[in-house]
């Protein structure tokens, strides 16, 4: 499950002129229709504005997330990995909502805490 987690939207920008979805790795244009990587976007940039950087940290930590749970580490380094990367994702949003003309939704942040809320309970007996 948390994979496809990273497969989702994270954060959904709206925009005065379109909509385009933010994902784990990257982000996707609709006029015209490109992709933008993560480590792509990093590099123009030149270093990650502070507002910016829970979305590489979310990242990390999803992916952390995921070798917790491919490792068979205890759950709760799972779960709480992936609760620390919704929380992130629910930071970004919040940043790009800031702006005047964007607002971000959270998809992801949702995502990620139900696919937390599984690994910790998907040990119990």
């Amino acid at each position: 499950m948390a994979v496809l987690v990273g497969l989702l939207p994270w954060v959904v920008v709206v925009l005065e002129n379109g909509v385009y979805p933010l994902f784990s790795v990257g982000f996707l244009y609709t006029e015209p229709l490109t992709f933008t990587s993560l480590p792509v976007w990093v590099e123009r940039t030149g270093t990650v504005p502070p507002q910016y950087r829970a979305w590489p940290v979310a990242t990390t930590l999803w992916l952390a997330g995921i070798a917790a749970a491919g490792l068979d580490m205890d759950r709760k380094m799972t779960a709480g990995l992936l609760a620390l990367a919704a929380g992130s994702v629910g930071s970004l949003a919040l940043a790009l909502s800031r702006h005047r003309t964007v607002t971000g939704i959270p998809v992801g942040a949702l995502a990620l805490g139900a696919a937390a809320v599984y690994a910790f309970a998907a040990g119990r007996e």
